[in-house]
């Protein structure tokens, strides 16, 4: 899979939107095109002010989670990488272009959509956690 040819397609998108801090599209495609996050769906928000994304991490991706004593907040860092910002999002009128990569290819989507995605992801991960038991 060519993340690069992914990201340009974001970009041109995205591009028909923005007006402000083109730099967002920078820091985009670096997570993009992370091999790290080759096959990660993602949810990407365009207004015409920058760009915001959520990432939707697999179990096996939680291992790279970058946050000190992650097994005991990593339901709490669930909730605010996925429910809080897709809440704050779809609140927030000035966004302007939805798209979602399902992990092969990126299509627009609407705000609701974008809820229905981010709320079954987390439930989803959330079930995995809480059936796991702590490491000793």
């Amino acid at each position: 899979m060519d993340m690069r040819k992914i990201y340009e397609q974001l970009e041109e998108h995205a591009l028909r939107h923005l007006e402000d801090y083109f730099q967002d599209l920078e820091v985009d495609k670096e997570i993009i095109e992370d091999p790290r996050n080759m096959g990660m769906p993602w949810i990407h928000v365009t207004r015409a002010g920058g760009t915001h994304m959520i990432l939707l991490r697999g179990i096996e991706q939680w291992g790279r989670v970058p946050y000190s004593f992650w097994w005991e907040n990593r339901e709490a860092i669930l909730k605010q990488e996925t429910l809080v910002k897709i809440h704050s999002y779809t609140n927030d009128s000035d966004m302007k272009l939805w798209l979602y990569f399902d992990g092969e290819k990126l299509k627009t989507i609407s705000p609701r959509e974008a809820e229905k995605i981010v709320q079954g992801h987390y439930d989803k991960t959330l079930a995995v956690f809480q059936a796991e038991t702590p490491p000793a």
